[in-house]
């Protein structure tokens, strides 16, 4: 059965259609990469499709997770109400997928404006306000995810269609401030792994807690080294699924697009950071953005070989450092423009100067 995702005919009239969901009306490219996620999902309890609509992102996150599944050729139990996602093949995996969004008093989304958009392509480490961004992300994405560690062994441990021996895979999408897209990976490598990123050295140091701000209450970090984590296998983690994603992945496909996109990668070889145009011949894949980070200590670790060979950049850790590896750059940021504020000239100067700050050059 097919998904209406787009049909509002039947939201109920106490509920508002959500303002991403307005955008994609008019975005005909974006809105068929959305419906392609959806082929085979199936709403198992009558709300999914009014939780699209209202709320959006956590629903397109559980799209977006399914069509990553979908890709990888594994086979999904649609019949069980719980977990989230239950794969049965190639190997047995649980997967229960949780977003994080924008603190109640925080600065809502909607009030993005243009020097937002363009803050994309300015260095997260260079902004003033790089290390309370990174806190809050970090507070965000821990309330999350232990939030579902929990729930393992409230809800799915007893199961009886659940294996004991299959991994526990938690996956996060962050919309957890207005400029989520410009997260990368520091907040959740210091939550995970205990390696926080300073700004002024941009070196990664061990750090074992935060103070939560405005209180006293510590954020334990290293989550990954706690034995009550050990049921934990892996997180699949993504800060990059906007509507620019969408976007990028029109034009990779070839539909004609209203707007332009360029994204910032970071390269292992000076110069560190590449521009990429995205176009057909230079497209965005479904994988770009996405982290795997392995749990060292897992008691049911996840194969390598679940999400091997693709552009999800799988982040272990090996020999007291880390390894970074995947089939393409990591995608660091995305721009997003409109052809009726940039033309593809503005486009590459906006680039240039983009590619200039972040390796430093003058």
């Amino acid at each position: 059965m097919t998904l209406n995702l787009f049909d509002t005919s039947t939201l109920p009239s106490n509920l508002t259609v959500h303002q991403k969901v307005s955008i994609l009306m008019w975005l005909q490219g974006e809105r068929v990469i959305v419906e392609s996620w959806g082929k085979g999902f199936v709403d198992r309890d009558g709300k999914f499709v009014k939780e699209f609509q209202s709320t959006f992102h956590s629903s397109l996150f559980e799209l977006y997770l399914f069509a990553l599944l979908n890709a990888q050729g594994m086979t999904v139990d649609m019949t069980r109400s719980r977990p989230d996602f239950l794969v049965t093949a190639p190997y047995p995996i649980v997967i229960e997928a949780v977003t994080s969004g924008i603190r109640a008093d925080g600065r809502p989304e909607d009030k993005r404006d243009f020097e937002d958009v363009i803050s994309m392509f300015t260095p997260p480490w260079k902004s003033d306000d790089f290390k309370e961004h990174l806190v809050e992300s970090i507070v965000r994405y821990s309330n999350a995810i232990c939030k579902k560690a929990l729930k393992y062994d409230t809800s799915y441990s007893n199961l009886a269609w659940v294996a004991a021996d299959a991994p526990y895979v938690i996956a996060l999408g962050s919309f957890s401030q207005v400029n989520y897209g410009r997260e990368y990976h520091y907040a959740i490598v210091a939550l995970l792994f205990g390696s926080m990123f300073d700004a002024e050295t941009r070196q990664n140091s061990l750090v074992k807690s935060i103070t939560k701000p405005g209180t006293e209450s510590p954020i334990d970090l290293n989550l990954f080294a706690k034995e009550e984590f050990r049921h934990v296998s892996a997180v699949l983690f993504t800060c990059t699924l906007t509507l620019g994603k969408l976007t990028s992945m029109s034009i990779s496909a070839g539909n004609p697009s209203m707007n332009l996109v360029t994204l910032i990668r970071q390269d292992y070889e000076e110069p560190l950071f590449k521009l990429q145009e995205v176009s057909m011949e230079s497209p965005e894949d479904l994988f770009d953005g996405l982290f795997v980070l392995h749990n060292p200590n897992a008691a049911n670790p996840l194969p390598i070989s679940a999400f091997a060979n693709t552009n999800a950049i799988h982040i272990r850790q090996i020999d007291g450092g880390y390894s970074f590896e995947g089939e393409n750059l990591p995608l660091v940021a995305r721009l997003n423009l409109s052809r009726a504020v940039a033309t593809p000239e503005l486009m590459r100067g906006i680039g240039v100067e983009a590619f200039m700050d972040f390796n430093d050059l003058e």
